[in-house]
């Protein structure tokens, strides 16, 4: 028998994919005779946290400032005291935490504002799990990024959003530079722009072309393979941190730079399961 942490950010009653995930790791992780504790924020207690076969560690964020301490002492008792160390939220404080404490653990990258934007606007009845294995809600592209690749392939995918969420941003002042020919609007059920889209699967492409961007701040092409699941700015962000403290999972090396044309050279890019152009 082990003795698990699981720290999230958000925990039931909270809707949300890391609030189920981590809800049913605990009970599985307790069904197989494991010690399990959950560390999260919350307003308030939960009434049937009395009946979950693990125990739950409920951090108020009523007061910013008593949080900000309380968060990072609560974990420091509960990672000094546990085996294993599985961490789906508050990774900031965790790290900050584990400075002092130079524990191994787990860190899960996942997102789901997709499943979860779409519930919110009653796009879809679907349940999480439902909806990540519903032909409708999948997109993939796959690809080698070449410079010549992500110019024909990549870099025409426009961003895309919500026209209620356009004209919000408008109203305040933001997005100004938003338009009908430098993004993909979306309306109650159909994409507004008169042209529609430049590619079938130009949401999914844009991705890719986000994910190009993320990874250039590593300063160097990335010569591998990447992968991204419903990603984000912030979950690339998050994987390129990880890859880079680890130094002992990456390694610069010197490659010949090939000219395919009078274009000036991009750097290798990145791309929903793909492997990079090595040269």
């Amino acid at each position: 028998m082990a003795s698990v942490l699981l720290v999230t950010n958000i925990f039931p009653p909270q809707i949300g994919g890391p609030a189920t995930f981590i809800d049913r790791l605990g009970h599985s992780l307790a069904g197989r005779g494991h010690d399990v504790s959950v560390v999260c924020s919350s307003e308030t207690r939960d009434i049937s946290d009395a009946q979950r076969p693990f125990t739950v560690q409920r951090v108020s964020v009523a007061s910013r400032e008593r949080y900000e301490v309380l968060v990072r002492l609560r974990l420091a008792l509960e990672m000094a005291r546990h085996r294993l160390v599985f961490v789906n939220g508050l990774e900031r404080y965790v790290a900050q935490v584990n400075r002092a404490l130079r524990r191994r653990y787990v860190l899960k990258i996942v997102g789901d504002t997709v499943w979860e934007t779409a519930r919110n606007r009653g796009l879809t009845a679907l349940s999480i799990d439902e909806f990540q294995v519903d032909a409708r809600s999948q997109r993939q592209f796959a690809a080698d990024i070449d410079s010549g690749s992500f110019r024909r392939d990549v870099a025409r995918a426009r961003t895309f959003g919500f026209l209620a969420d356009v004209e919000q941003l408008w109203a305040r002042g933001l997005a100004r530079g938003a338009s009908l020919e430098n993004a993909v609007v979306i309306g109650e059920d159909r994409v507004i722009n008169p042209e529609g889209l430049r590619f079938s699967d130009e949401f999914v492409r844009h991705k890719l072309l986000d994910a190009v961007g993320d990874l250039a701040l590593a300063g160097l092409p990335i010569l591998g393979c990447y992968r991204s699941y419903r990603g984000s700015h912030r979950l690339n962000v998050m994987a390129l941190q990880g890859l880079i403290a680890r130094q002992d999972a990456w390694v610069t090396v010197e490659a010949q730079v090939r000219r395919e044309s009078a274009h000036a050279d991009l750097p290798a890019g990145i791309a929903v399961a793909y492997g990079l152009d090595a040269s």
